[in-house]
């Protein structure tokens, strides 16, 4: 579907006092947890990818289907929502999708994995969440996770069961477009903590999307290049002006074109919420 942008003004955009909170502990600028570890800058082996077909790790073999409970935009207006957000463009431009159709984000929250492998999270630049968060005026919490398979997937249940009970959640919303084994166990967290999931950018065609992301006013930065034939991109950034080429080199590559396999990570460095100054 496509977003209709009115003068800049984000219906149901509510404003919040900037926050990067130890909720737990009381201290502020600190990950949430007892004993707060430094966020570190780890970047995802090239390994991470399986072949040059896009295969996530996750991706591979079966898993019961998720369970139904993903409502359209139009369902549910003004709701209580907790965002993912890994600082990535698909993370973002989804809570800006809800934000554009009346949902209330009442804090983003990012998980920042020990292993670099995690089937779930990546770990590049995840610290810069709490900055560009800051500058969106919305509320961020950040927890460290061990990024063990299935393993992790319990302990992000955990802390979204404080954030919900916390902030009175009634949703979440993700950025997972094609994997089944992201999605799957996103589902599965908000269906045990009586959250609506959100995937807005669920299923839709991925070159269609890479563009309407940029049309959308959205740049990012390539924090990780993995995929063989793409690596003159990293640390590069993809605008209206040279989203076409990076598409090109990423067919050539024979690579997912959303980077859903791990291809290449992403930062958002500007959009409609904010702009970051240094990254």
């Amino acid at each position: 579907c496509h977003i209709l942008f009115s003068g800049g003004i984000l219906r149901g955009y509510n404003i919040y006092k900037s926050s990067y909170h130890n909720i737990f502990s009381g201290q502020d600028g600190q990950s949430a947890r007892e004993t707060p570890v430094p966020i570190s800058n780890t970047e995802v082996k090239p390994g991470h990818v399986r072949g040059s077909t896009g295969e996530h790790p996750g991706n591979r073999g079966s898993c019961p289907p998720a369970p139904k409970i993903f409502y359209s935009l139009n369902d549910s207006k003004d709701m209580r929502t907790i965002a993912l957000v890994s600082g990535g463009k698909d993370s973002w431009y989804s809570l800006y999708i809800l934000l554009q159709q009346g949902f209330e984000i009442v804090c983003t929250v990012t998980f920042f994995p020990r292993n670099p492998e995690s089937y779930m999270l990546h770990s590049i630049k995840t610290q810069l969440v709490k900055k560009q968060s800051e500058l969106a005026n919305i509320k961020n919490y950040t927890f460290e996770v061990s990024g063990e398979k299935e393993k992790e997937v319990e302990e992000m249940k955990e802390w979204l069961k404080k954030i919900k009970d916390l902030e009175k959640a009634e949703a979440l919303v993700c950025g997972a477009i094609m994997s089944e084994y992201q999605r799957h166990r996103i589902d599965m967290i908000a269906e045990e903590l009586g959250l609506v999931s959100y995937t807005p950018l669920w299923h839709k065609n991925e070159e269609k999307l890479l563009k309407e992301i940029v049309q959308s006013g959205f740049k990012f930065q390539v924090v990780l290049a993995a995929a063989e034939g793409i690596e003159r991109w990293k640390n590069q950034i993809i605008s209206e002006k040279n989203v076409k080429e990076f598409i090109k080199d990423l067919k050539k590559a024979r690579a997912n074109v959303s980077g859903e396999g791990g291809e290449y990570e992403t930062l958002v460095i500007e959009s409609p919420l904010f702009k970051l100054q240094s990254f």
